[in-house]
Parts: structure tokens; C-alpha cells; sequence
């Protein structure tokens, strides 16, 4: 039998060894492909916020683009494999294959909440350097207001509710503002 057919955990070496081989390439390169995707991104993007420099862009994106490209590939190279029999049992009548499931959808979840939140921060850019632009300071104050959107995005109120009334007439109040910036 060739030793590449051996089997372990229900897969042969030969597709651990393509799925470890993927994953080592990603983190050896991730740095210089997520250079290449930010900088793909930026022509782009700078086709319509001339005022953003590389460097801003890729200071925002470069870590949380890194992550991402790591975990969707580490994802999908692992999703090649088949879910070996001897994983089949329960904790607390919960089976260990839904365990592993979510719990890689919630770090594949974390990630990407991770380059939404530097986008975030690339649109508070834009947004404070057009301010800077008008003689008006209170669109200052807006820009402020919007980095911080995404942790008042986040928070709770007594009642158990994703946020108060009042809270969600501000942000129709400032995004309002927002569309008069353009």
C-alpha cells in the first residue's frame, strides 16, 4: 500500500498534506497577498477619494485583511476534508461536529466583522478630511460621532433591546448630515 493512501481521521496523508500545504502557503504569503488585494483595492478606490494615500489605506486594512484571507482559506481548505467517524459523539447532547462548526463560523464571523470595522474607519477618514474641507465645524463633531458608531452600534439598553428609540433617531438625525457632505 502506498504510504500516501494511509488513512488518518477518515482522510489519506495525501489530502492532509494538500490542505497543511495550503495553509503553511497562505501564512508564509498572507502578508505579500494582502498587500497585493489592498493595493488592487486602493486603485479602485482612489479613482473616487483622490485625497486617501496608500499608506492610510493599507495602515486600515492590512492586518484585518491578513486575518481574513487566513481564516477563509484555512476555512475552505479544511472544508476539503472529510469529518472523521471517530469525532461522532456528544457534549451536553450536543454533537461535537456542530461544536467545531460554529465555532469556526464564529472566528470566520469575528474576522470579517474585524474588516467591516477598519472600513468603518476608512469612510471616518474620508468623511474627516472632506469636513476639513468646510468652514461649518459641526460636520467635524459628525465624523467624530461616526468612528464611534460602531461601539454605539453595540450597545445594550436596560430592557434587553439592541438600542433606545432615541439613539436610533440620532443616527437617522446624522446620516441625514452624512448625504449633505457629498
Amino acid at each position: 500500500m502506498n504510504f500516501l493512501e494511509e488513512k488518518i481521521l477518515d482522510n489519506t496523508i495525501l489530502n492532509w498534506l494538500i490542505v497543511a500545504g495550503i495553509i503553511l502557503f497562505v501564512i508564509f504569503f498572507k502578508r505579500l497577498l494582502s498587500q497585493y488585494i489592498a493595493s488592487f483595492t486602493y486603485v479602485l478606490i482612489n479613482r473616487t477619494w483622490k485625497m486617501i494615500t496608500l499608506k492610510q489605506f493599507t495602515d486600515l486594512f492590512l492586518k484585518p485583511l491578513k486575518w481574513f484571507l487566513l481564516v477563509t482559506i484555512t476555512v475552505i481548505a479544511f472544508n476539503k476534508l472529510s469529518y472523521p467517524a471517530a469525532w461522532h459523539f456528544t457534549i451536553y447532547k450536543i454533537p461535537f461536529e456542530l461544536i467545531i462548526e460554529k465555532t469556526v463560523l464564529s472566528i470566520f464571523i469575528y474576522s470579517f466583522f474585524r474588516l467591516l470595522l477598519s472600513a468603518i474607519d476608512f469612510i471616518a477618514l474620508i468623511l474627516s478630511q472632506k469636513a476639513s474641507l468646510t468652514k461649518d465645524k459641526s460636520d467635524d463633531q459628525l465624523v467624530v460621532f461616526f468612528r464611534d458608531f460602531k461601539v454605539l452600534n453595540q450597545t445594550y439598553d436596560s430592557r434587553g433591546g439592541f438600542m433606545h428609540e432615541k439613539s436610533k433617531k440620532l443616527i437617522k438625525i446624522c446620516f441625514g448630515k452624512l448625504k449633505n457632505l457629498y
